[in-house]
């Protein structure tokens, strides 16, 4: 058995591979183990007839694992059925595409799960794009609490040119 940060990298280099190949459901248990650890396995044998699990973890280990060619792969995932595997998505784009999520941040402020969108609009924070703020104001009246309060901490602080705003906005491509 390899040790857990082998069984990590060989578990990363597998969704990388099912990402490019567009073939995320057929990332086998070890590899959910892998990323997940222990709590993965009783996941798994709890959510047998759920196929988007896979899906879902590959998306969420790269919020920890990043590679550039997971970011075509994540933008389509953006669309996937399951709520879990595009809310996961929109975490691994802000934490790592930068600028070249904004328009696929800004899109899934219209999800139809409150995760979702709760998701962008604080990815859309972390990214600090100014050109995201009318997809911020459009979306402001969402229904729900929890998407509400990240969508107003996200314009206020593209409104205040908060601090880290300059430092960001140096780095757009």
């Amino acid at each position: 058995m390899p040790e857990p940060e082998t069984a990590r990298a060989i578990a990363v280099s597998e969704i990388l591979t099912a990402l490019c190949a567009q073939r995320l459901r057929d990332i086998s248990p070890e590899t959910l183990v892998a990323i997940g650890g222990r709590g993965a396995r009783s996941l798994i044998r709890q959510n047998t007839n759920n196929d988007y699990w896979g899906r879902a973890w590959a998306a969420r280990a790269l919020c920890y694992h990043w590679h550039d060619s997971a970011l075509e792969p994540l933008l389509t995932a953006l669309r996937d059925p399951h709520w879990r595997v595009r809310m996961n998505a929109a975490r691994a784009l802000s934490l790592h595409a930068g600028f070249a999520a904004v328009d696929a941040l800004c899109a899934a402020l219209e999800d139809a799960h409150w995760r979702v969108r709760q998701a962008a609009a604080i990815g859309l924070w972390r990214i600090a794009d100014p050109e995201a703020l009318p997809a911020l104001q459009d979306a402001f009246w969402d229904g729900h609490e929890a998407v509400q309060a990240a969508l107003e901490r996200t314009i206020t602080a593209l409104e205040r040119h908060d601090h880290r705003l300059g430092v960001r906005s140096l780095s757009r491509r």
